[in-house]
């Protein structure tokens, strides 16, 4: 039973895990986007 109940909070950990990692990468790339677009209109 206490491996059972250790897989779960270990999957449930790599779930959030990767939850973190996505917000963070969809931040960096929303920065990135607007960077680029600052960028390009001090160009233009």
């Amino acid at each position: 039973m206490q491996k059972v109940r250790r897989a779960r909070a270990v999957a449930i950990a790599k779930a959030e895990d990767a939850d973190r990692l996505f917000r963070l990468r969809l931040l960096l790339l929303c920065a990135g986007a607007t960077a680029a677009f600052l960028v390009l209109s001090a160009i233009s």
